[in-house]
C-alpha cells in the first residue's frame, strides 16, 4: 500500500482528523440514491460554532442545498475530541452532543451529499486556524467519489503545544511520531 502519511511530528488530533476524514468519506459514499453528473471538487467552506447545551449552531448562516460535516476538533477523547456526524441538508440540527467549550466546526461541501466528486488534481484543507477554530480537515462526501489526483493534508492538522514520549494518551497537545499506513 502507497504511503498516505508520514506524522514525523504531526499532532495526535491532525492524525485522528484525517483519519475522521477518511471515515466520513466512507459513510458518505455507502448513501444509496443517484448521482448526478460528476463534477470537480467544490472547495469546502469552513464554519465556526457555537455550542450552547451541547447543540452547535454555525457562525454563518448554511445552504440547505449544502451538506456538512460537523466536527469538535479539540479537547480530549472524555471531553468529545473528534465527536462528529453528516448533516444532509446541513441546516440540520445536530444529533449528537458537543462540548460548550471546545472548537467545533462545520465543514461545508457546497452542492449537498447526493453528487459525484471528480478529484482531479491536488486537493488540501486550509490549516487550522486557532482563532476560528477551523481548518484542517478535507470532507469530499457524495454518492462516488473518484481520486484521479492526491488529497494533501499534510500540515493542515491541529498544531499541538507540546511533544509527549511513551505514554501518549491522546490529550490535549499530544504529538505522535510514526509512519501510518505503509
Amino acid at each position: 500500500m502507497r504511503k498516505l502519511i508520514d506524522t514525523g511530528g504531526t499532532s495526535l488530533r491532525s492524525l485522528l482528523a484525517t483519519v475522521l476524514t477518511v471515515a466520513m468519506v466512507a459513510t458518505v459514499l455507502s448513501v444509496s440514491a443517484t448521482p448526478a453528473a460528476a463534477v470537480a471538487a467544490p472547495a469546502n467552506v469552513y464554519v465556526g460554532a457555537t455550542v450552547v447545551g451541547g447543540v452547535p449552531t454555525p457562525n454563518t448562516p448554511l445552504s440547505a442545498s449544502d451538506c456538512a460535516l460537523v466536527i469538535q476538533m479539540t479537547g480530549t477523547i472524555a471531553d468529545g475530541l473528534g465527536v462528529h456526524e453528516i448533516l444532509d441538508p446541513a441546516t440540520a440540527i445536530p444529533n449528537r452532543t458537543y462540548s460548550n467549550t471546545e472548537a467545533v466546526q462545520y465543514v461545508v461541501l457546497p452542492g449537498g451529499c447526493s453528487q459525484a466528486i471528480d478529484v482531479n488534481s491536488t486537493y488540501s484543507p486550509p490549516a487550522w486556524d486557532p482563532a476560528t477554530g477551523t481548518g484542517g480537515v478535507v470532507f469530499l462526501g457524495g454518492t462516488t467519489l473518484t481520486l484521479n489526483a492526491d488529497i494533501d493534508a499534510s500540515g493542515a492538522g491541529f498544531a499541538s503545544n507540546h511533544t509527549v514520549g511513551a505514554g501518549c494518551d491522546g490529550g490535549t497537545g499530544d504529538a505522535y511520531n510514526s509512519t501510518m499506513w505503509e
